[in-house]
């Protein structure tokens, strides 16, 4: 598990492992047992990919808590958490164990938050750890008379008792008896009832197009502002920015384009499954950061993955010198598309969300990232290429001569279909060893 910053705060998520049958038991009869079960799945990572925001505002640990599974739900979330389980006892008792552990840990500020909540955002949970600055507990009221949000700057055990913690009023009635002010949150719906999921189908059914985009990038300054403004121009819901540590101006000229940047661990497939943790949208476009789309690609995208049996899409190779030699290249790559339907990252990959992180996206390796993932996803359909053309810089062809680098893009994936590791294909690709293990702060 990635190593976590010693801080002041902590942000708390109860969930549950989503496991057919016993999760979100009060829905199967209206979704079924598997229709509950991806309901909660679908809830519990967007409430993480929330979180994982507000740690790029502020800085504080996160903390999932389930009743068990915690193997299970650290390949299903990600390695960058604290995972520990509930224990036993009702949901009070647990509650209380959760937050006098943290505080027990030296945290000053500890928020506790549900997993079902569609409308809670990285800036409401912001706005709790503000108050918490101010007054010694923050509510957030839940409009069917609990709460979704607790927030202490101290032990509070007596705010757990049987017949306080259960529902908003008698929380803040126990509250006022031992002195708390606290600050209230806007109320919220909770996602527990039959009735609740009208306004889940409503939030659905408004990112039903919506798509964002991940760039990768590792000393990109000269490409990446005009790669984020072409990729911005078509309106995605976003653009994030995943930065190996770059040791030029990349990160900062990322935000001032527009982008929610951030560096993480070095390693490009590493770098796009953490910025694909924070996304929101129903659709991924994976983009290096010297690649240009065609004007229409969002249309495209959307068209392509919406027809029957698609796994995923990717764009036509192009690349932005027209000697005869790279003319060759493209022919010989629109060829192996055609034959093998295997595009590389190079053509901008585009998959659903949903699908992504079920086959569970990339792999953490710092080369053939691309072909691997496209693999594993042949499995689940087809793989569609657009004519819209993704135009790539010809710098390495340009830099290293047409045939060697064409040597070497045909041997690398030979090398890693006989066994060749990632990093032995790094080093012969790139003629280093890989950096991929070089760290920064990670969402």
């Amino acid at each position: 598990m990635a190593a976590q910053k010693i801080t002041s705060r902590r942000l708390i998520v109860f969930t549950r492992y989503p496991r057919a049958g016993e999760t979100k038991t009060r829905l199967i009869p209206t979704l079924g047992p598997q229709g509950a079960a991806s309901l909660q799945k679908r809830l519990t990572e967007r409430t993480m990919a929330q979180a994982r925001r507000l740690r790029l505002m502020l800085e504080l640990e996160l903390e999932v808590r389930l009743p068990d599974e915690l193997e299970m739900a650290r390949k299903w979330l990600g390695p960058d958490l604290l995972y520990r389980l509930q224990g036993p006892g009702d949901l009070g008792l647990r509650m209380q164990r959760a937050v006098s552990e943290a505080f027990k840990q030296g945290k000053g500020q500890v928020v506790l938050v549900g997993s079902d909540i569609p409308e809670l955002d990285s800036a409401l949970l912001a706005r709790a750890f503000e108050l918490l600055d101010q007054k010694p507990m923050v509510l957030g009221p839940a409009l069917d008379g609990g709460y979704y949000l607790l927030g202490l700057t101290k032990d509070q055990p007596e705010l757990f008792a049987p017949g306080n913690w259960a529902r908003s009023r008698p929380l803040l009635q126990t509250a006022g008896k031992y002195g708390l002010d606290a600050r209230i949150l806007p109320g919220l719906r909770d996602l527990d009832n039959k009735e609740d999921l009208a306004c889940w189908k409503e939030a659905k059914q408004r990112r039903s197009q919506t798509i964002s985009v991940i760039i990768p990038t590792l000393n990109e300054e000269k490409n990446i502002s005009r790669t984020i403004d072409q990729a911005r121009a078509e309106h995605p819901l976003e653009v994030i920015v995943a930065d190996g540590v770059s040791e030029d101006n990349t990160l900062d000229l990322a935000k001032k384009a527009g982008a929610l940047a951030f560096t993480c661990q070095r390693g490009r497939g590493g770098q796009m499954n953490a910025a694909a943790r924070l996304a929101l949208g129903e659709h991924l476009v994976f983009l290096h950061a010297d690649t240009r789309l065609a004007s229409g690609w969002s249309k495209e995208v959307l068209k392509i993955l919406a027809r029957p049996h698609t796994a995923a899409g990717a764009f036509t190779f192009k690349l932005d010198n027209k000697s005869p030699g790279l003319w060759l290249i493209e022919k010989t790559v629109a060829l192996r598309c055609s034959l093998a339907s295997l595009p590389y990252g190079d053509q901008a990959l585009y998959v659903k969300t949903d699908l992504f992180r079920s086959v569970g996206g990339f792999r953490n390796q710092p080369i053939m990232e691309d072909w691997d993932l496209i693999k594993r996803l042949k499995q689940k359909g087809k793989i569609r290429i657009s004519p819209l053309p993704a135009v790539t810089s010809a710098r390495r062809w340009e830099k290293l001569g047409i045939w060697r680098t064409t040597l070497v893009n045909y041997l690398i994936p030979a090398i890693y279909m006989l066994g060749g590791d990632a990093d032995l294909c790094y080093r012969i690709y790139y003629g280093s060893k890989t950096t991929h293990n070089l760290k920064s702060k990670e969402p």
